[in-house]
């Protein structure tokens, strides 16, 4: 049976999170970013460990031009 008082004895917990933004030292343009983050959540068995890494990274120059479709806007 799960609590409901506002505790958080029984609720999804988090556990960490983390995120990590690098700059370029010139132009101070975004060239990677992680995100990282655990959730502890509970069961009838204990509790089970649930975590996510994303990561991003940007290299050169994109030479293309980027339009909203037709329509959007």
């Amino acid at each position: 049976m799960s609590r409901r008082d506002g505790t958080g004895r029984d609720g999804i917990r988090v556990d960490r999170v983390e995120e990590v933004l690098t700059l370029d030292p010139t132009t101070y343009r975004l060239t990677s970013h992680r995100f990282r983050c655990a959730f502890v959540i509970p069961s009838s068995a204990g509790s089970l460990r649930y975590g996510q890494e994303v990561t991003e990274r940007t290299k050169g120059v994109f030479p293309g031009t980027i339009s909203l479709p037709a329509g959007v806007g």
